[in-house]
């Protein structure tokens, strides 16, 4: 399977689980409007586990699709070398406020 394919692939898996995600979010809201209050408990820790997941693997595989972006293009000029390390050092401080989160 070559690199379209795994983006494509990744693309469809993060709509997949943002979709259970959401359906667990009503079910959050639904468990409000009942005060079901250990339900709900259960319900936010299991969403919040969810999208904790979700975000994780979001971020690595953002990176790996924005890593290879920045490789695949072609330089010919310093211009071009000095914007790919711009948009890495870009990449590295979205990562560190992502990790302090």
């Amino acid at each position: 399977m070559n690199n379209i394919q795994n983006i494509s692939e990744t693309r469809k898996n993060s709509i997949r689980r943002l979709k259970i995600i959401s359906g667990q979010i009503f079910g959050l809201i639904k468990l409000i409007e009942e005060e079901d209050c250990n339900k709900l408990l259960t319900q936010v820790k299991a969403t919040k586990s969810a999208f904790n997941g979700f975000t994780s693997e979001l971020m690595k595989n953002l990176l790996s699709e924005c890593l290879y972006d920045i490789k695949k293009e072609n330089c010919s000029t310093e211009n071009c070398e000095e914007k790919k390390t711009q948009e890495l050092e870009k990449i590295n401080e979205i990562i560190t406020k992502f990790t302090s989160i």
